[in-house]
């Protein structure tokens, strides 16, 4: 068999089983798009929820463990991490976050 013979019967078998291949993957990738689409929604509601929480002074919401989580949240989701003295000020209700206006309040 020459060289010439031996790529085209590479190229028909990739012909061949080409369409087969893309069939499978698929439904893979569209489900894989699915599930990171699910997961980034729930994540925003995690964080939304979160927001909520340390947006209440001390008074409106004194569980200091459900601000400490609440911090956790937006501080694991944030792209630029809170200082660990502004989490405690807000896990300790001492400053909180406006989520109307997007600033700290004392």
């Amino acid at each position: 068999m020459s060289e010439k013979s031996k790529s085209v019967d590479w190229l028909q078998l990739w012909r061949d089983f080409a369409p087969v291949i893309s069939l499978a993957l698929v439904p893979v990738l569209v489900g894989w798009m699915q599930s990171r689409s699910a997961s980034e929604a729930v994540r925003e509601q995690y964080v939304a929820l979160a927001i909520g929480i340390i947006s209440k002074s001390i008074q409106e919401q004194p569980d200091v463990d459900l601000r400490k989580w609440a911090v956790e949240i937006v501080k694991t989701s944030a792209p630029v991490q809170l200082s660990d003295a502004l989490a405690n000020k807000l896990s300790g209700g001492a400053v909180t976050l406006s989520s109307a206006s997007g600033t700290l309040t004392p």
